[in-house]
């Protein structure tokens, strides 16, 4: 069997899985005026491949962190460009992933799943989507040439391409409008073709825990999440000193009003208003959950209609793990450390069931 026929299996074990896992509209549901951040998500949420950008690549280094990218040789393909910026590459080829967690809980938990306390992992083919322009000058330095297969390249790679926009628009997006002075930056790495599987590898640094590795997998139609690591990156650890830094907060929340109206046995309408104060400065788009079964119909931020998002487009694995649906709210201007805003959400649906002998059961309960 050919290089070229093994490299094309692997790609469609992948786009069996992402099928089989993202059976969910292509689109997110976002506030009914147009506007600038709506916009960007939904560019962001369709991403595109042309021939024109196919390229054969090798010797790139990618460093975010403790996690290692490297890349020996190989096509490459770049996504179209979002608002001035390219957010994502397919690869096929040969390449490793070098990631070392930083303590005994965290390297015997990568043991459980893979035999060993270092994710250290060889793979056949990528996707990659990032807001960092930093590792597209790391990815063009490795360009030799434009690629003699582009177009298969690309058919192989566009369904899967779509698909798995679907988990990482909101963040990037979040990542995207941030100000420069909050140096946001996100990374997703899907490996095929490694002794493991297929292995989601996330950099985000917006997150509690920027650097995680997970797997999906569907056992008896019902799609689960591994996730195998996850812990704060090295710059977080070195500046938390004794304390934990998984337990440095983004934002404190405080002031909760909720008006809420009951519609047994299944609909509940509510208003919720809290006061939101940012823990640091520069985050522009900012990310709640809500329970999936409910509808967001109108945010305000200061007592202002707000542009948002209610993301639907999550992969039927995220909805599995959490239950919960993604709300992304873009602010008017980047939030200011220590200055308060006040944030308003109306939302109803049926949230509710009856579990029998007149006991109402809110769903979100569990989550």
């Amino acid at each position: 069997m050919s290089m070229k026929r093994v490299f094309k299996l692997r790609v469609t074990k992948v786009l069996l899985l992402v099928a089989t896992l993202a059976n969910l509209p292509a689109a997110g549901q976002a506030a009914a005026s147009p506007s600038s951040g709506v916009a960007l998500y939904r560019e962001l949420l369709n991403p595109s491949l042309e021939a024109k950008d196919v390229y054969r690549v090798r010797d790139v280094s990618i460093l975010a962190e403790d996690l290692h990218i490297s890349i020996s040789d190989g096509t490459i393909a770049f996504v179209r460009e979002v608002n001035g910026h390219i957010t994502g590459a397919m690869f096929e080829g040969a390449g490793e992933v070098l990631l070392v967690p930083p303590n005994r809980a965290e390297r015997t938990s990568l043991a459980l799943f893979t035999g060993s306390a270092v994710l250290e992992q060889r793979f056949q083919s990528a996707y990659l989507r990032f807001s960092d322009d930093k590792i597209v000058a790391e990815l063009r330095a490795g360009l030799r040439g434009p690629a003699e297969d582009a177009q298969d390249f690309i058919t192989r790679w566009k369904e899967p391409a779509l698909l798995l926009a679907r988990g990482d628009a909101l963040p990037i997006l979040q990542a995207m409008t941030s100000a420069p002075q909050s140096a946001a930056r996100f990374l997703h790495l899907r490996m095929g073709g490694t002794t493991a599987g297929i292995i989601d590898v996330f950099f985000d640094s917006n997150g509690s825990e920027q650097i995680s590795v997970a797997q999906a997998s569907v056992v008896n139609n019902v799609a689960y999440y591994d996730t195998w690591t996850s812990f704060p990156m090295r710059s977080i650890r070195e500046a938390s000193g004794e304390e934990d830094p998984a337990t440095r907060a983004s934002f404190d929340v405080a002031d909760y009003k909720l008006r809420v109206k009951v519609q047994p046995p299944t609909d509940l309408t509510a208003e919720a208003e809290f006061t939101l104060t940012p823990k640091h400065t520069g985050q522009r788009t900012v990310i709640f959950e809500l329970s999936r079964y409910l509808k967001l119909t109108e945010v305000r931020v200061n007592d202002a209609p707000a542009e948002f998002i209610q993301n639907e487009a999550i992969s039927g694995s995220d909805l599995s793990r959490r239950g919960v649906d993604l709300i992304g709210v873009v602010m008017p201007a980047p939030l200011e450390k220590d200055r308060p805003v006040k944030l308003q959400f109306k939302y109803s649906g049926p949230v509710m069931f009856n579990a029998g002998g007149d006991v109402i059961y809110v769903c979100a309960r569990g989550t």
